[in-house]
């Protein structure tokens, strides 16, 4: 019995650890992408995201774009990266520890 929640734990955190490095690598690959290239990313977003072209707006017609230009669409891109990239991250060195622990024989009940 012992053992079958042992490897429970193992198969959880293996699984844990793989989603934390698919979710901080796409996060961190954006955040590159934003910084190299944010129109391509924000046209992307919306093409992705949005079946019509009602947010293509322009800037000399519509005081949202007057109001928020584009600087304050990629500042806060990052504020969000910067909030939530943390938690996948922080998951990741979680399963880095508990594997290295396991490794160096920390029985893990």
């Amino acid at each position: 019995m012992r053992n079958s929640i042992g490897n429970s734990w193992v198969r959880f955190f293996s699984g844990l650890a793989g989603t934390s490095i698919v979710l901080t690598g796409l996060m961190l690959l954006t955040a590159v992408w934003g910084v190299l290239d944010f129109d391509g990313l924000f046209i992307t977003f919306h093409k992705v995201f949005f079946r019509n072209d009602l947010w293509l707006l322009d800037p000399r017609k519509h005081l949202l774009i007057q109001l928020m230009p584009t600087g304050f669409f990629s500042a806060y891109t990052g504020i969000i990266l910067l909030r939530v990239l943390p938690v996948p991250a922080a998951l990741l060195v979680f399963d880095i520890v508990f594997f290295l622990r396991r490794r160096h024989g920390d029985d893990i009940q």
